[in-house]
């Protein structure tokens, strides 16, 4: 899932919070569950801030990435993250990558 927000779109009072979202998002989305009784192995969660989206991508055994897109949804809907001490790192632009700037009109 790409979100149309990026770390362009945070305010100077505001930078930074996409990258404890970020981290928080994570953390809560790769929880263990139970199936039937018994624990289910994690989803693999990745939630990466860029210049201009955020991308959270799900993958794991089918039960987990169900349970951990409910989890989502539930989230949108009425966020309740704990946000954790250490933000998740920013990406900084790779050699090569092109900027804004370089973007034809």
């Amino acid at each position: 899932m790409t979100l149309d927000y990026g770390v362009v779109d945070e305010g100077p009072s505001r930078i930074g919070t996409l990258a404890l979202l970020s981290a928080a998002l994570r953390a809560d989305l790769q929880r263990p569950i139970n199936v039937r009784s018994a624990q289910s192995p994690p989803p693999l969660v990745s939630v990466d801030v860029g210049t201009i989206s955020t991308t959270v991508m799900i993958e794991g055994r089918s039960r987990a990435v169900l349970a951990a897109w409910d989890r989502l949804g539930g989230l949108l809907a009425a966020p309740g993250l704990a946000v954790p001490a250490e933000p998740a790192p920013t990406p900084r632009p790779r050699p090569g990558d092109a900027s804004p700037a370089d973007a034809e009109p």
